[in-house]
């Protein structure tokens, strides 16, 4: 399969299309003129210009980001302001003729954003791609081999053509897997994405970019090379060794927790070891889900061996059964524990 074809070629429709999600990011920048008052006026926010490439429609002044949500108030922040649009999963084109503009599509609605300089767009490009999905792969990025291949993905090696830093990409490819139709595939994306794009911690793969092509969608990561899973050490194990992992591991379920997230598919194949280290990641949150979710997606899930008695015990008929919790990963680590 030829992944630098798949993830260079143009798109026409967009698997994330009348999706109904919400991340749960927020804006970390405030941008305020000296004017305003940052504690009367704690939203991201500042003065460019909008077209609506549907309507010819054109509003110009001040906008505001408040989650994932692009508002219009008009000449000056503060008077009502009218919702632009929803950002999650919202499609983000650069033009490389215009370094100060980009395109934002969602549902066949396109905007086109044009900002006053080149320092405005880059502050508000952070943000956006906090929520937005990228389609310029190619022009970022040049895929530098495959390391891993498996049934829903591969894991490439990738390098940026802006500094030449290297990343990991993991690679969907929608035909192959029918994305758009099947349930759990399509579902599992979006877990994977959510959670991640939510966690911020040394223990995790940092999630820094989500690119989508005709044929692929793309989630670009901390990379790990020369990295192998924790099931290697389980040949060669050292005490020593072992107790720092697993305190490693134990903070880090715990920090999920505090985000009110549980990864449920605790294993050694998603844990990564960097090589002659005892640094460990969790990676794969394909199967994770948030404790507040209402009905907690896939109850029954996870894999044979690691899975803690709470989930194969919840009844997935009953609606209003209540979801357990993040005590299902400290289960899990504690059975590799007993493998160690």
């Amino acid at each position: 399969m030829n992944f630098n074809a798949n993830l260079q070629g143009k798109m026409k429709g967009s698997f994330f299309d009348k999706l109904s999600y919400s991340l749960s990011c927020e804006p970390t920048i405030q941008v305020l003129s000296e004017d305003n008052n940052l504690s009367q006026y704690p939203l991201f926010h500042g003065e460019f210009l909008c077209k609506d490439l549907n309507s010819k429609a054109m509003m110009g002044g001040v906008f505001s980001l408040h989650k994932d949500s692009l508002n219009y108030h008009g000449k000056e922040l503060g008077l009502n302001p009218v919702t632009v649009l929803s950002l999650s999963y919202s499609r983000l084109s650069l033009n490389p003729q215009k370094t100060s503009s980009v395109q934002i599509t969602k549902n066949q609605s396109s905007f086109e954003l044009v900002y006053p300089d080149k320092k405005t767009f880059d502050i508000w490009m952070a943000e956006f791609q906090k929520f937005c999905v990228l389609t310029d792969f190619g022009l970022r990025y040049e895929i530098v081999e495959t390391r891993e291949k498996s049934k829903n993905s591969n894991i490439c090696l990738i390098e940026s053509k802006m500094g030449g830093k290297s990343f990991a990409a993991k690679v969907f490819n929608k035909d192959q897997w029918n994305l758009s139709q099947n349930f759990f595939q399509k579902t599992s994306l979006i877990n994977e994405i959510e959670t991640m794009r939510t966690l911020n911690y040394h223990r995790i793969p940092k999630l820094h970019e989500v690119y989508e092509t005709e044929s692929s969608i793309c989630l670009i990561m901390d990379s790990f090379q020369g990295s192998r899973t924790l099931e290697d050490h389980f040949k060669k194990p050292k005490w020593t060794m072992t107790k720092s992992m697993m305190f490693s591991l134990l903070k880090t379920i715990a920090y999920m927790a505090s985000r009110g997230i549980i990864h449920r598919n605790i294993k050694p194949a998603n844990i990564i070891v960097e090589e002659g280290s005892k640094n460990i990641k969790i990676v794969n949150f394909s199967l994770a889900t948030f404790l507040d979710s209402p009905k907690g997606n896939f109850r029954t899930c996870g894999t044979p061996g690691y899975i803690a008695p709470e989930i194969f015990a919840h009844d997935k008929t009953d609606e209003n059964c209540k979801i357990y919790d993040s005590r299902c990963d400290v289960f899990s680590a504690g059975c590799i524990f007993f493998q160690m």
